[in-house]
């Protein structure tokens, strides 16, 4: 592999490459690196050989040399590497003899074509030449030599349209005999340090059957939150030989109790860390080599599937307010500072600040404090709370004896009257 030096060295070896066959020529020939639209009229004592890098592209064979470089943490694992192609004008221009413009192009064109794969010789005595040159040493450490990928000079047909708009790009400048090359492939290698890796101590093979877990149905589609209750998630495929979890959204929940997991259902308790709201379903199945695996490998995950964990209000200690005075709310599960809260008072909604709120031991609210704001009507209404799109239920039934009588849920109202005088 070469270093960030490679571009810059490769346009130094094809230069001595183009002096050396304009030595051959009779006459001073001048050899440029130089943009054609910066090419002045020959002078009477030298004709031009120029070579122009108009663009560099990625090499469409090796440009994914080096996948995957990173783990799934974005540790780097090996060196970056970039893969390119290089692409040169050569252009001629002689003291108004086109015959002798000619005559370099060809000579420069064969001399290129004997040095179709640059040898390595080549390179080495292009980064002395431009030490001594130059009297600069930044392509003195340039490994271009060292790469294991050959170099070669490929002559590149260019249609008079694609000449066309190559040669507009150049600011008033005039068209001169000129011809394309390319340059493949140029290896690129960052000089970044990895850290290594430990070795691999102990090798084991591990043999599976490809069975993916599907999930097909999750009962129920809303549940109320309750520590006893448990989630049933059906499908296929869902008894894995290793490790089994369950994926709510970022939290990963695994299931150890053997009668809770069969090849078509699996059943999990929902546990007081997780939080309310629509909540992402996926069954992960990790591999386990041995008994020291606690943590096990990746291995198949199954398809994403939703319910919602909705709230579980408490009963309000407050059952008459006034405007203005506070509301609270307590309720299970706690909630993170995160998530979108609302409290709805009938058809009102009143979003919660929780960063006002009072946090309990646990980094998590559990109790909410609202004051009834002046806009809302005297009256008795029915409350619930909203969280992340997810409501609680109210536990509606017959309050009165009473034929035809709407269902209430006394439990989960207030009365909201006017402030006393």
């Amino acid at each position: 592999m070469s270093d960030y030096r490679a571009i810059a060295t490769v346009t130094a070896v094809i230069r001595d490459i183009l002096s050396d066959s304009a030595q051959k020529l009779d006459g001073n020939v001048i050899v440029k690196m130089s943009s054609p639209s910066d090419l002045k009229e020959p002078s009477n004592d030298s004709d031009v050989l120029n070579l122009f890098l108009y663009q560099v592209t990625a090499n469409n064979i090796c440009h994914n040399l080096d996948l995957p470089t990173r783990n799934p943490t974005g540790k780097l694992m090996t060196k970056p590497k970039l893969a390119l192609d290089l692409h040169y004008l050569l252009t001629v221009a002689s003291k108004n003899d086109e015959l002798k413009a000619q005559l370099m192009l060809s000579s420069a064109m064969m001399a290129l074509q004997e040095n179709a794969i640059i040898p390595k010789d080549k390179i080495i005595a292009a980064i002395k030449a431009q030490d001594k040159q130059d009297n600069e040493d930044f392509l003195s450490e340039s490994n271009l030599a060292d790469q294991f990928e050959s170099l070669k000079i490929t002559l590149q047909s260019l249609s008079i349209e694609e000449l066309t708009k190559l040669w507009s790009s150049f600011f008033q400048t005039g068209y001169r005999l000129s011809v394309a090359y390319n340059v493949s492939v140029v290896l690129l290698e960052s000089t970044i340090e990895i850290t290594p890796s430990l070795p691999v101590s102990k090798r084991q093979i591990y043999v599976t059957s490809l069975k993916q877990p599907v999930i097909e149905k999750i009962e129920p589609q809303i549940m109320t939150y309750s520590p006893e209750k448990k989630l049933v998630i059906k499908g296929r495929n869902l008894y894995g030989d290793g490790k089994v979890l369950v994926r709510l959204n970022d939290k990963e929940i695994p299931v150890t109790n053997s009668e809770d997991l069969t090849e078509n259902q699996l059943s999990l308790l929902i546990s007081e860390g997780i939080c309310a709201g629509v909540k992402q379903v996926q069954v992960l199945q990790k591999i386990v080599f041995d008994k020291n695996d606690v943590d096990g490998h990746k291995g198949y995950n199954s398809n994403v599937a939703a319910f919602v964990l909705a709230p579980k209000l408490e009963a309000l200690t407050q059952t008459s307010l006034s405007h203005g005075q506070d509301l609270v709310l307590n309720f299970k599960p706690g909630i993170e500072l995160n998530q979108k809260v609302y409290v709805l008072i009938g058809d009102y909604s009143i979003p919660v600040d929780l960063s006002t709120q009072e946090l309990s031991s646990s980094d998590s609210l559990e109790s909410l404090k609202v004051t009834i704001p002046e806009h809302i009507l005297t009256g008795t209404y029915s409350v619930r709370l909203r969280i992340d799109n997810a409501d609680s239920i109210l536990n509606l039934r017959v309050i009165d004896n009473v034929k035809d009588a709407p269902k209430r849920d006394p439990e989960h109202e207030i009365t909201i009257t006017k402030i006393s005088s």
